[in-house]
């Protein structure tokens, strides 16, 4: 049996989904984008930071502790052996700190500004768009469902699943579409 191929992050390019999905927040259609995934496509897909909260982090991200940096890369700066500590081996060059990744690793809390903003978007939301997400890691699969609570008295929040496999979710789903994301994209 043939050992699985290992695929560098770097060299991934946003699909036509990730590039669809910049359009609608540069066209300002989609307010925020909340996403779970460590890729950094969404980044790289054109997303500004401001309209991005990405609740495990990004594997291209090192943030400054002591100041508001930070630094994009183009090569994945988690290192080996550094997981609890996070420390990437670089220094800020705006304060000389050294700098850290953005990767929530299982049993942390993920980052107050992403979890807040997107707790705050979800529940102010009309349209949850769901994109190829299981809903079942816990606390991010319950923020969609945010946004039909607190509209759903007026009729207005809707969820919108776009997923080959069923979610927990179905039942609250206004649709589910099981098909692949860049094909479903494609026609927007």
């Amino acid at each position: 049996k043939a050992l699985p191929t290992i695929v560098d992050f770097a060299l991934v390019e946003p699909t036509l989904a990730h590039n669809a999905v910049a359009s609608l927040v540069a066209n300002e259609t989609c307010k925020l984008v909340v996403s779970t995934n460590v890729d950094g496509l969404h980044r790289r897909s054109g997303i500004p930071y401001e309209k991005i909260a990405e609740l495990h982090g990004n594997c291209y991200r090192e943030v400054c502790d002591k100041c508001p940096a930070e630094y994009l890369r183009d090569y994945n700066i988690i290192k080996d052996g550094q997981k609890d500590k996070h420390l990437t081996g670089n220094m800020c060059e705006k304060c000389g700190e050294p700098l850290k990744d953005s990767i929530v690793n299982f049993g942390e809390c993920l980052p107050p500004r992403e979890f807040q903003l997107g707790s705050k978007t979800a529940r102010e939301a009309d349209l949850a768009l769901v994109l190829g997400s299981s809903l079942r890691v816990s606390p991010a699969c319950n923020m969609p469902l945010q946004a039909i609570m607190n509209k759903f008295p007026k009729g207005r929040g809707k969820l919108v699943i776009v997923n080959l496999q069923k979610t927990p979710f179905e039942d609250h789903a206004y649709l589910h579409i099981f098909a692949p994301i860049d094909s479903v994209m494609d026609h927007l």
